[in-house]
């Protein structure tokens, strides 16, 4: 299980109500011309973008890491011959980034973003998926596990929390007032790898969101 989904249902942001302890899950939003509009779409973005909504069009609706990795495996095979070189070199490059934030169901637009395929104009790009604690604190611990070094300090991780918000303001939309209410938590777990990674099945069907 990827770091970045436990980390944040151990601090009660992604659990369902109903005390399942089940993972919330969004469904994948098309390209929409109006949220192309908004990105500089020069041919590596266009590539990018059409390469990451084939992916979501080959995933099953109950996604996995497993699924994921299997057809990232097959994808650059069922392009044509001149996108195959591409293809694979984005997947050599990024597969690790680009396998985290599918988990999360980030849109197209939003991926390539972050992987820096695409660059924003003026004009915010619309990221209303998004628009919540459990993806914003999804994508929050994938960026910062990216860019954390080894053996960071405290002090050091919290900042890396907050640069990570003023990067991404678009992707990360209300991230500084969640790193405000939760960054004693975010600190905690950063620092305990193994912990993050084991958060779901230590609380599994045992913590949830009142609502």
């Amino acid at each position: 299980m990827s770091a970045a989904p436990a980390v944040c249902l151990f601090i009660l942001i992604c659990a369902l109500t109903s005390g399942y302890g089940r993972i919330l899950r969004f469904n994948s939003s098309p390209i929409k011309s109006s949220s192309l509009s908004a990105l500089q779409v020069s041919p590596q973005c266009t590539f990018c973008l059409f390469l990451i909504k084939k992916l979501e069009d080959m995933l099953p609706k109950e996604r996995t890491e497993e699924s994921v990795v299997k057809i990232m495996e097959k994808i650059c095979d069922h392009l044509p011959d001149h996108y195959k070189e591409q293809c694979n070199e984005l997947l050599e490059k990024y597969g690790k980034e680009i396998i985290d934030f599918l988990l999360t169901s980030a849109t197209p637009q939003t991926i390539c973003m972050l992987l820096h395929m695409c660059l924003v104009q003026d004009a915010p790009v619309q990221v209303p998926a998004l628009a919540s604690e459990c993806k914003t604190c999804k994508l929050l611990m994938i960026l910062s596990h990216i860019h954390l070094s080894q053996n960071s300090t405290e002090t050091q991780m919290t900042a890396l929390l907050w640069r990570t918000c003023h990067l991404h303001p678009n992707a990360l939309p209300g991230c500084e007032s969640f790193v405000q209410s939760h960054v004693p938590t975010l600190v905690n777990i950063l620092s305990k790898e193994e912990e993050a990674v084991n958060a779901c099945q230590v609380i599994e069907h045992n913590q949830f969101i009142s609502l």
